[in-house]
């Protein structure tokens, strides 16, 4: 059995993204999918296979921060490919392998969003959310509406840290295999 550890890169974050995902399009008008990457791993945490598209966007949205991602519209223009080609092979990669992202209603949202807007359905299992996962929630809480405590979802490099791991932004798949490496010694740990 094998898992799929997903990331989508975007060109930043979508309107009210603090607050639970939103279903209106005009969100996501900041929040473009200019890249997909992806990787499979074992259950003992080896990597099997890499996944890595750029997107290209009918409208060329500006990229901000391609420092973050190492895509910049240089590569969209060159390398992107259809959306619909992004995911069926992405669809094909993951197969029914269950996937798990950071922020996995953030991916989820995104790749919604996208499939709308270019008139596709999404087809790929339901994500499960590293920040969520029992041993990931840190235990200091933030003051949360109406007074109540809430938990403090770390984030991947906080998580990264904690599992005595590293991340770095230089290379595709550099996040996924971070990600799996932080699932692996949770599951140890």
């Amino acid at each position: 059995m094998s898992i799929v550890c997903l990331a989508c890169c975007t060109t930043g974050l979508p309107k009210n993204s603090r607050q639970t995902p939103s279903r209106r399009l005009a969100d996501y008008d900041c929040a473009r999918l200019i890249g997909i990457e992806a990787v499979r791993t074992g259950l003992e945490g080896t990597v099997e296979d890499e996944f890595f598209v750029i997107v290209s966007l009918p409208d060329s949205p500006s990229i901000p921060n391609p420092e973050f991602h190492g895509i910049t519209p240089e590569l969209v223009a060159t390398d992107g490919l259809p959306l619909a080609e992004c995911l069926t092979r992405l669809r094909d990669f993951v197969g029914e392998r269950p996937i798990y992202a950071h922020s996995a209603s953030f991916h989820e949202s995104v790749l919604e969003a996208e499939c709308r807007r270019a008139g596709l359905r999404p087809a790929l299992p339901p994500m499960q959310c590293t920040m969520t996962c029992q041993h990931a929630t840190q235990t200091s809480a933030v003051g949360g509406r109406g007074g109540g405590l809430q938990p403090k979802y770390p984030t991947l490099a906080e998580l990264a840290a904690a599992h005595q791991t590293s991340i770095v932004y230089d290379e595709p798949c550099a996040r996924t295999r971070c990600l799996a490496r932080v699932l692996k010694a949770m599951s140890t740990g």
